[in-house]
């Protein structure tokens, strides 16, 4: 990917390996996510360490990219950020309306703290991030991005209901479209080409499973962590376009890492 693709996509790549969804009964449930904003260091694959800012959660700090969430559609989700920082920063899920919102820096040893509900739209592959730097993508470079999995409430495919196959997509309308993504998952288990088993979803209290990987890609520029410092951001560019003229990557991640680090990697390898 060229430098200027990579930032037009806001400095982060989101892809599921695999799948994502399930299959829901009952009413729409709440779900409350706290997340906090730090600052850490992160061992790349020559053995040089970079700074970088991290979404923290489930009782892991200081990760990058931040945990994976997982929500169902329609559902309630109220996140809540603690900014440990001196800086202001924010948080938004791309493509859901009311989700974004300004989090304060911390004072007197204390974070800053702020609250936003919104509704989980239809499944499918979201991405968290701060965009909330006047250079639009600085913050989402430096670490402060991860993923949000919205699970259908309804995944059974159209083709054949008495086999009650599971579908990572809300299958509501039975569109061609909905017919051929029923094909691929029925073939699951039934074919050479297939023969493992059926797909099973992803519990939502679980960031991956056997069958599903969520691989969030980064690349990083060193000379940009190194503006990473206890009190602020020191020199950071004022303008998209600034950042991108100056932008170069170094070194190119999958989950936060890269080259023989991923080979062990139990959140990247699928293995039998």
């Amino acid at each position: 990917m060229q430098r200027r693709e990579f930032l037009k996509l806001s400095g982060a790549g989101l892809v599921a390996s695999s799948a994502l969804g399930g299959i829901a009964q009952g009413q729409a449930a709440t779900h409350s996510i706290a997340l906090s904003i730090n600052s850490t260091r992160v061992l790349l694959i020559d053995g040089k360490y970079v700074n970088m800012l991290s979404f923290s959660g489930n009782n892991i700090q200081n990760r990058v990219p931040g945990p994976v969430l997982r929500v169902m559609e329609g559902d309630e989700v109220s996140v809540t950020v603690s900014n440990w920082r001196l800086e202001s920063h924010g948080f938004e899920v791309g493509g859901i309306g009311g989700s974004k919102m300004t989090i304060p820096g911390a004072v007197g040893g204390q974070p800053g703290v702020e609250t936003k509900t919104f509704t989980a739209p239809e499944a499918g592959t979201y991405m968290y991030f701060d965009g909330s730097h006047k250079s639009e993508h600085l913050y989402r470079v430096l670490g402060l991005h991860g993923a949000l999995i919205v699970h259908p409430r309804t995944g059974l495919s159209v083709n054949n209901p008495a086999l009650k196959t599971i579908t990572p997509y809300s299958m509501n309308t039975g569109s061609e479209a909905e017919k051929r993504v029923s094909m691929v998952f029925e073939a699951f288990g039934n074919t050479p080409r297939f023969p493992v088993g059926k797909w099973v979803p992803c519990p939502l209290d679980r960031e991956f499973a056997t069958q599903e990987r969520i691989w969030i890609f980064n690349e990083i520029d060193p000379k940009f962590n190194a503006m990473i410092t206890p009190t602020g951001i020191a020199g950071a560019p004022a303008t998209a376009e600034a950042m991108r003229l100056s932008y170069v990557p170094r070194y190119f991640t999958i989950n936060g890492r890269s080259g023989f680090d991923l080979m062990n990697a139990y959140d990247v390898t699928i293995k039998n």
